[in-house]
């Protein structure tokens, strides 16, 4: 990521942080970077 970066806190359900989670093992990265990445192209759309 460019540029700063600024900690946030998201309420997420735990359905919805378990497969985030699923996820980013299957990617082999954390979880908190999917999670940015996910957020990155949708507000870049």
């Amino acid at each position: 990521m460019a540029g700063w970066e600024r900690l946030i806190r998201l309420r997420l359900s735990e359905r919805d942080v378990l497969r985030l989670r699923q996820k980013a093992r299957e990617a082999g990265i954390p979880y908190e970077a999917l999670a940015a990445q996910i957020i990155h192209r949708y507000v870049e759309e």
